[in-house]
């Protein structure tokens, strides 16, 4: 399901039939428009206090298909997105989102990561340590979080919420990001000559 691997090459990557301002764009409009509809997420789809993470699942679909290094870099952008759009301190999503697109990004070079279970695992395990981070940081800030109540009201139940989200989520951005190419190769391109 996951056609983008690490490993690929750049010509690769870039033969998807995009090119690379078009594919820039398609990424910082899905991580605004991500962010857009987390923030407005429909109070009939909320599964008690909890929203899905939307940022999270596209950094660790990053972190699957790209790797360590572009995971981080989304990691930074949705991050920065995220606390710019809510009322806590600035860098704590950013910190939280880097370090798991990394960690994911490591962890998933050893993993066969198409299969919706290893899918549904990391998308839970990232969520359940994203929380306990934020958590944390918050606790450290001084902020009074009451940490049984966010941990099993807020961060369990939204960590069910990604993992049942991550395999639809990650199969629309995979058809999103690695298109075929719109046209059929024209003669003789393609072709390498001595």
């Amino acid at each position: 399901m996951l056609r983008m691997r690490y490993s690929d090459t750049v010509e690769e990557q870039q033969g998807a039939g995009r090119t690379m301002p078009a594919t820039s764009v398609i990424l910082v409009g899905t991580i605004v428009a991500m962010a857009v509809l987390q923030m407005h997420w429909p109070s009939p789809l909320e599964f008690g206090r909890a929203k899905p993470d939307l940022l999270l699942l596209l950094v660790l679909y990053f972190a699957f298909t790209g790797g360590p290094e572009k995971a981080i870099g989304i990691g930074l952008l949705a991050g920065f997105l995220e606390d710019m759009l809510s009322a806590g301190p600035l860098g704590l999503n950013i910190f939280c989102k880097v370090l798991l697109g990394y960690t994911v990004g490591v962890v998933s070079t050893r993993l066969i990561t198409e299969h919706p279970v290893v899918m549904t695992s990391i998308a839970f395990l990232a969520t359940v340590c994203q929380t306990a981070l934020l958590i944390l940081l918050s606790f450290l800030h001084r902020d009074g979080v009451p940490v049984g109540f966010m941990f099993l009201h807020v961060g369990i139940p939204m960590a069910l919420y990604n993992s049942l989200l991550a395999p639809l989520c990650f199969y629309g951005m995979d058809r999103l990001f690695t298109r075929a190419p719109t046209r059929a190769p024209l003669r003789g391109e393609g072709l390498q000559h001595e």
